[in-house]
């Protein structure tokens, strides 16, 4: 995928608002701002092949840095130009890509960003869930939230 593609699925999504809401800055701020989403999106997409699975690829992760409250497939595919929810669905549960080069190029960029750092405190990123029929939730404590709230269970 070429940063201009990018460029045209930011647009597809509400993101250029999301950003300037988050960002509140010139335009000079807001094309760095697109320029580094552009290169994150190249880094993270490229090792699942097809353009096509890029392109939704960026439309989900898009949705998923957007302001939105919900963040379903379906609704992230609803504020898309595309609108095209089966499409997401099926790059996320049956597309063939294999899901270690995606992790381990992640890893190794994250790596060099955290190279000088000596130490680092990881925390879960337990966001709160709405609703009573959430699966996959159960009341603990959030480290993120700092309290005891309906989030997403540990797996482990």
């Amino acid at each position: 995928m070429q940063v201009g593609t990018n460029s045209t699925l930011l647009s597809s999504l509400d993101i250029n608002h999301d950003i300037s809401n988050i960002v509140r800055y010139g335009k000079k701020q807001l094309k760095e701002v697109r320029s580094r989403l552009d290169q994150f999106l190249d880094d993270l997409l490229k090792p699942i092949g097809r353009s096509e699975r890029q392109k939704w690829g960026a439309q989900y992760v898009q949705g998923l840095l957007s302001q939105a409250e919900r963040k379903t497939v379906s609704a992230i595919s609803t504020r898309s130009l595309d609108n095209n929810h089966q499409a997401i669905q099926q790059l996320l549960h049956s597309s063939p890509w294999d899901s270690d080069p995606v992790r381990l190029s992640m890893t190794r960029k994250a790596m060099a960003e955290l190279e000088p750092v000596e130490v680092s405190i990881i925390d879960d990123t337990g966001f709160p869930k709405k609703g009573k029929h959430s699966v996959g939730v159960a009341r603990q404590y959030s480290g993120t939230l700092g309290k005891m709230v309906a989030v997403p269970a540990d797996k482990g």
